[in-house]
């Protein structure tokens, strides 16, 4: 049987931090089991993965092996991504409006780490406002989400 190609993450560097988000929400299902990680990463479907060899399967849960080991790294409070550097402004405190929609976000979804990067790191002198979360923050989003999960963090 040919199950077509199958590419699976072999260190935590080749996660991006979308696909971080998903791991952190199936760690915190009651009800998960393996083939939840395996689906994730190789793109299959759990009915799809039940179908194929169990040795097939085992192979893909050995390349997933890494994740028992710790991902190191040194926080920072900026990122340079394509040349431009994001920081998050400690100098001054949340604007209220910032506040509101990060304590609402969490509320929603604690796990959107991209959507809270996109609202609070930004480029020097960007402001948080109406302007920003119509014409920026989307694309924001999307580029914390394709970041591997080293950079991320």
């Amino acid at each position: 049987m040919n199950f077509g190609k199958v590419q699976l993450p072999t260190k935590w560097e080749d996660i991006t931090l979308e696909q971080f988000q998903e791991l952190m929400r199936i760690y915190n299902e009651e009800d998960r089991d393996i083939l939840d990680i395996v689906s994730l990463f190789s793109k299959k479907d759990k009915k799809e993965l039940r179908q194929m060899p169990a040795e097939f399967v085992e192979t893909m849960i050995v390349h997933l092996q890494f994740m028992n080991t710790t991902l190191e790294v040194e926080p920072k409070s900026s990122i340079e991504i394509n040349g431009e550097t994001y920081k998050i402004n400690y100098t001054e405190k949340l604007k209220f409006g910032e506040f509101v929609d990060v304590e609402g976000l969490i509320k929603d979804d604690k796990y959107n780490y991209a959507a809270l990067l996109g609202m609070l790191c930004r480029k020097d002198k960007e402001i948080y406002d109406d302007d920003f979360i119509a014409d920026k923050l989307d694309d924001r989003i999307k580029m914390f989400e394709e970041l591997s999960i080293d950079k991320a963090l």
